[in-house]
């Protein structure tokens, strides 16, 4: 698992909650096809190709974005693992204490998909209103963690921006989610 990467560690979590993160971290590593791997310079690994839950709606070669629809401040993806979290090895790091240390991945394929895998949060990981372990991403989802609240958008090489500019907030989600 994670082949000493400082992101990927799960020593602080208890034995029942250790086996789910390792899992969850596992399934995503090995979901990683040829170009993913060889793209993603933090966690080479050799890999077993799967096809994505569902065919990404976009082609390669664009960028995902995770904007904060709190702050509206931007972070960029990566190709290959992206940690999202409390520890400051993480890619993102989110600051309140109700978000777990390693609270999840998104996995960005060098072949336009993107994933995300809960890794054994203590409050859950939600896309769309709904709490997932595992789920497939596409632009304009919503993605909640506890009240930290994002919106995936792509950006092609072309300057094409999914979804569209124009969509409001509500129509994100709204202010607030259900179950949160």
């Amino acid at each position: 698992m994670g082949v000493g990467d400082p992101r990927l560690g799960g020593d602080h979590l208890n034995t029942i909650r250790w086996e789910r993160y390792d899992e969850a971290v596992d399934g995503l590593l090995d979901a990683r096809g040829p170009a993913t791997s060889d793209a993603d310079e933090l966690i080479p690994r050799p890999v077993v190709p799967r096809q994505p839950l569902t065919p990404s709606p976009v082609p390669p070669g664009g960028t995902y974005i995770l904007v904060s629809l709190d702050d509206g401040r931007r972070h960029r993806l990566r190709i290959g693992v992206n940690a999202l979290g409390r520890f400051r090895e993480n890619d993102l790091v989110l600051a309140p204490n109700h978000i777990s240390r390693r609270h999840c991945l998104i996995l960005v394929h060098a072949s336009g998909g993107c994933e995300l895998s809960d890794t054994a949060s203590r409050n859950g990981t939600w896309v769309n209103r709904r709490r997932v372990t595992r789920a497939d991403l596409f632009p304009g989802d919503l993605v909640a963690l506890c009240d930290q609240r994002f919106v995936l958008t792509w950006l092609g090489p072309d300057g094409q921006v999914l979804p569209a500019p124009e969509a409001s907030e509500t129509d994100l989600g709204g202010p607030s989610l259900p179950g949160l």
